[in-house]
């Protein structure tokens, strides 16, 4: 499973809570369809399969026991959009721009080298921390990768005071 990032106004944020619920007409799904002429490559991209290894390596702690943990929220969202995208594997999830802030403020303390130091390939193959394979002499640089287009993507929003969908297909 990958995970997939949207950053997105809060009126686009609100038309897709509302128009989801009230009508048939999806609008997070009809702009998914079309998203390479929507939106740009920052507004709409993926962290891929690290999503799981970021979050153990933020909390130490595996995704289900650090769903309440405040880092994790830049992963899972605070809210659910409650509306169904046919490739995602639960609702798609969003931060409003104001928390997109506070996630932000966040992520800039945690270096690379926090995370490294929390990295354990061992441990995490052993909570079966999704892909797995940690003891891959990539895997270091993946979740890094990873962390800083998270850290990047978050900045932007920020930014431009946006909200950030989530959700995992």
């Amino acid at each position: 499973m990958n995970l997939f990032l949207l950053r997105v106004s809060e009126a686009r944020l609100k038309d897709y809570q509302l128009n989801g619920k009230v009508s048939e007409r999806n609008p997070l799904v009809e702009d998914l369809d079309h998203a390479s002429t929507i939106f740009t490559k920052g507004e709409f991209t993926s962290i891929k399969k690290s999503w799981e290894g970021i979050v153990f390596l933020m909390t130490g702690k595996p995704f289900e026991e650090a769903l309440t943990e405040p880092f994790t929220t830049v992963i899972t969202g605070r809210k659910s959009l409650e509306v169904a995208l046919p490739t995602a594997t639960v609702a798609p999830r969003y931060l409003t721009s104001t928390e997109v802030i506070r996630a932000h403020q966040m992520l800039r303390l945690i270096t690379n080298e926090i995370l490294m130091d929390r990295y354990n390939a061992g441990v995490m193959n052993d909570l079966g921390i999704y892909p797995g394979n940690w003891e891959a002499p990539e895997a270091k640089s993946y979740l890094l990768r990873g962390f800083d287009h998270l850290k990047d993507f978050y900045v932007e929003a920020a930014t431009q005071k946006q909200a950030v969908i989530m959700f995992l297909a």
